[in-house]
């Protein structure tokens, strides 16, 4: 909260620890403000570093055969998920056991490797996650991408030949000859010398192995950790859920519905407003008895182990849609062709998510995208984050 702008950083022995995006950003400026040394840490596991998967906001910056894909305005990644047959219109089986999201994992491996030469996100090259958990299925997508050219400059090896192919394109002002300043990356410390000196856990990984032998001082240390979830302005003895308890699709508890959680779910990739938004239409219906009962078995969150400290991760796509089918407002394929025509229908087929309500088609959508309303329910109170 005390960092304010680049100034603060010019000139400093930056550690930063944690790897999410906040903490790239960080590294980012620091490198771009002129600090001595930065180095980002990643939280330490029992084996291994728990690091990150990279990914650019949007697909862009590629180069195949000397001909670039550069456009002034690239297709977000998290629109590039479709409604047929990934979120919408699958059997059963295949949303139950995600086979689609390793399926898509598969190719989208392959792909990165063939673009970039690395399997482990688009253009890492260190801080790769273990085999086991590499994919859409299990972690948050980091797109805070700035930061990677400064990452990978001790790891990155590629044939020439290979990068004549196809490469991926990085800034040039964060290339030489403009810098070639790194970033470092390595473990969280284990602990501190009394000189100052940060010594890092015994690791595998060559990160860890690199940083060994590293005299690593710093004189500013910026926590980038993430949060926790608490509500201490509600009264403790008065019975009140936390999102934890949110058993009805992570908005509410069953039998008190009067409180209800928006935006606490965290999506793999994608954002949170339209989440938050389908909530609202989900709890309101609910209020209102207008949801489909008994809820079919969820299978919209993220794979993640009994100790993980972060349970409330969400595909995106999945869980809008599932949320649209319980208030009756996922579109079926002949309504649409009927209503709207071909076109619509192929769009919805290749886009994102589509709901459907109970107004008129001509003032769906307006100058700013997207506008609906809903009836105001009296005694009822939303809390958003």
């Amino acid at each position: 909260a005390r960092y304010k702008s680049r100034s603060q950083l010019e000139g400093r022995r930056v550690m930063i620890l944690g790897t999410g995006e906040t903490g790239m950003d960080i590294a980012y400026e620091a490198a771009k403000a002129g600090a001595k040394e930065v180095v980002l840490c990643s939280r330490s596991g029992r084996a291994l570093p728990q690091s990150f998967l990279s990914f650019p906001k949007a697909l862009n910056d590629f180069e195949i055969f000397g001909f670039k894909f550069e456009s002034k305005d690239p297709v977000p990644i998290d629109s590039l998920i479709t409604n047929l047959a990934e979120t919408a219109y699958v059997h059963q089986w295949v949303a139950a056991s995600h086979i689609r999201w390793f399926i898509s994992d598969f190719v989208i491996k392959r792909v990165l490797w063939i673009l970039t030469g690395t399997q482990a996100g688009c253009n890492q090259w260190v801080g790769e996650l273990e085999p086991e958990r590499l994919g859409r299925a299990y972690v948050f997508l980091n797109k805070s991408h700035k930061a990677m050219p400064y990452i990978n400059r001790p790891y990155r090896k590629r044939p020439a030949f290979l990068d004549y192919l196809s490469r991926y394109i990085d800034p040039p002002e964060d290339m030489p000859p403009v810098t070639d300043f790194t970033v470092d990356l390595a473990p969280f410390p284990s602990h501190f010398l009394p000189n100052g000196r940060a010594v890092f856990p015994m690791s595998k990984r060559k990160d860890a192995l690199r940083m060994m032998g590293h005299d690593v001082r710093p004189d500013t240390v910026i926590y980038a950790t993430g949060y926790t979830q608490k509500f201490d302005f509600f009264d403790g003895d008065g019975g009140y859920a936390t999102p934890s308890e949110a058993d009805i699709r992570n908005i509410v508890k069953s039998g008190d519905e009067s409180v209800a959680f928006i935006g606490f779910v965290r999506p793999g990739v994608g954002a949170i407003p339209p989440i938050a938004e389908m909530q609202s239409f989900f709890w309101v219906s609910l209020l209102k008895g207008q949801v489909k009962k008994p809820l079919p078995r969820p299978h919209y969150h993220l794979l993640v182990k009994e100790t993980a400290r972060i349970k409330y991760g969400v595909d995106h796509s999945t869980y809008m849609s599932t949320l649209a089918k319980d208030i009756g407002a996922a579109p079926g394929l002949w309504e649409l062709w009927r209503e709207y025509g071909t076109h619509v229908l192929i769009c919805y087929c290749i886009g994102e998510v589509v709901v459907i309500g109970r107004w008129p088609a001509a003032v769906l959508v307006d100058q700013d995208g997207f506008v609906a309303s809903f009836e105001a329910v009296p005694d009822h109170y939303v809390w958003t984050f």
